[in-house]
């Protein structure tokens, strides 16, 4: 056998690889980004085909980032009281906050049309959000480690 073949998939891999592409009528070989493909399914979930999907989730994203903001001013009243509990506490809760609005697709984001374009936007989002959930981890860390000028130092970076 190919020693390719072989590398990345087992025989039984291959035969089941090659009935699924056989049984829906052809192999598709192009390989696709998974945010291109997260774009593709956003506009598939609103019923609208690729271009026409325009609609995306600014509402939810400015109720998580309200959220955010309320707990970051939370958390650092808390931080200047030296109450670590609550500090842990607001910074959880801005974490959710994160997390919410980095499952999200923002409505600029959406009205995109060409799919490359705005899966790579979706990227960008998304890796801000990302590196926000990174500060309120070190935050948190900090926090749990017991020091108090750190956190307060990374919380100055969101």
């Amino acid at each position: 056998m190919n020693p390719v073949l072989e590398s990345s998939f087992n025989k039984n891999q291959w035969v089941l690889l090659l009935t699924v592409a056989l049984v829906f009528g052809g192999v598709v070989l192009q390989v696709e980004s998974p945010f291109v493909v997260h774009a593709q399914a956003e506009a598939t979930d609103a019923g609208k085909s690729d271009s026409q999907a325009t609609s995306g989730d600014d509402e939810k994203i400015e109720e998580a980032m309200g959220e955010m903001k309320s707990a970051g001013r939370s958390f650092r009243r808390a931080l200047r009281g030296k109450k670590v509990d609550e500090a842990l506490k607001q910074a959880h809760r801005a974490q959710k906050a994160t997390l919410v609005s980095k499952d999200l697709v923002p409505d600029l984001v959406m009205e995109i049309e060409d799919l490359k374009v705005r899966a790579e936007s979706l990227k960008e989002y998304r890796l801000m959000m990302i590196a926000t959930m990174e500060q309120w981890l070190l935050i948190e860390k900090s926090l749990l480690a017991g020091d108090l000028q750190a956190a307060g130092e990374l919380a100055g970076k969101i």
